[in-house]
C-alpha cells in the first residue's frame, strides 16, 4: 500500500514537472532578444485642458432636489380682524360628593367610625383623611364628613 501512494506521489512531482518546464519554455528569453523599453508620451499642457472641460451651471429648469413640493406648503387660513372681548371665567366646576358609606359609629372617649366607600372599608377617627373625605366631627348619630368640594354629614 506505501507503494502505491509512493507512485502516485512520484507520478505527481513528474507531472507537475513537465507542466512547469514546458511553461518556460514557451516565455521569450529576454537574454536572447535584447531587453526593450517602451516609452509613454507625456501628455502635454494643451491635452490636459482639452480634456478638463468648465462644469456648466445647470439650466434653471431643472428642480430642486432639496426644496419642497409647493403641495406641502402650509396656507395660512384667512383671518379678518375681531375686537378682542375678555371672555369670562366659567365658573369653578363643582366637585360631586364622594360616595362614602356609613358603616357604623363607634362612641367613646375617642369616638370612631366606619366607612366604606368602592368595597373598601378605613376605621377613622377625627381629622383623619382617606378617598379624598376628611372627618370633622363624629357624634353617637352623625357623621360631619369635608371634601373639596364642601361639607356633607351622613346618619345612622
Amino acid at each position: 500500500m506505501n507503494r502505491l501512494y509512493a507512485f502516485f506521489i512520484v507520478c505527481a512531482i513528474l507531472f507537475w514537472g513537465v507542466f512547469a518546464y514546458r511553461l518556460l519554455d514557451k516565455m521569450p528569453d529576454r537574454r536572447k532578444n535584447g531587453s526593450t523599453e517602451t516609452q509613454v508620451a507625456l501628455p502635454s499642457m494643451d491635452d490636459l485642458s482639452r480634456w478638463i472641460t468648465p462644469q456648466k451651471a445647470p439650466p434653471q429648469g431643472l428642480r430642486d432636489p432639496f426644496r419642497l413640493p409647493a403641495s406641502y406648503r402650509p396656507s395660512a387660513p384667512h383671518t379678518s380682524a375681531k375686537a378682542i372681548v375678555a371672555e369670562e371665567q366659567p365658573a369653578k366646576p363643582q366637585v360631586p360628593k364622594p360616595a362614602v358609606t356609613l358603616d357604623a359609629i363607634l362612641p367613646g372617649d375617642k369616638p370612631v367610625v366606619i366607612l366604606r366607600y368602592k368595597g373598601q372599608s378605613a376605621v377613622m377617627c377625627v381629622g383623619q383623611e382617606q378617598w379624598g373625605v376628611t372627618v370633622t366631627q363624629i357624634t353617637a348619630q352623625a357623621v360631619t364628613l369635608s371634601y373639596v368640594g364642601g361639607t356633607f354629614v351622613l346618619t345612622r
